[in-house]
């Protein structure tokens, strides 16, 4: 009889696996299973330690710890290891997909509310003489 040697199995997606993980099934505080990795950072299959591949980078937001998910536009995601996007200020705008941080509005524009994704003209009646006007 001849025995088929099998590889391991990689530390799942969102976990990281330290010396000697015996199980695919996390239980929280048992280093012999795959623990969470930490908020704000992304875990790529095989990872082996709690930063995974390191923080979600600029741009993007990890609330996972295994998707790195674009900031939508209206929201903006600054620095690096985002758990969530963060909305536009009134007098601000995000455009696209993916920005770090939100555009004032122009003069002859305005932005009221949060989560803009556009500027909208200066109402009629009023004067929009300055940047970031809501």
């Amino acid at each position: 009889n001849s025995t088929i040697g099998q590889m391991p199995f990689p530390c799942p997606i969102g976990h990281f696996c330290r010396d000697g993980v015996s199980s695919v099934v996390h239980k929280e505080g048992d280093f012999s299973t795959p623990q969470l990795c930490f908020d704000g950072f992304f875990c790529p299959r095989g990872s082996v330690s709690p930063e995974g591949s390191g923080p979600c980078r600029t741009g993007y937001y990890c609330n996972s710890n295994s998707i790195a998910t674009i900031c939508e536009p209206g929201f903006y995601c600054p620095g690096t290891g985002n758990v969530f996007p963060l909305p536009c200020f009134p007098g601000t705008y995000s455009p696209s997909p993916g920005l770090s941080n939100c555009l004032l509005c122009s003069v002859g524009y305005q932005c009221p509310g949060f989560a803009r994704t556009s500027a909208e003209l200066c109402e009629p009646g009023f004067v929009c003489d300055e940047v970031g006007l809501s």
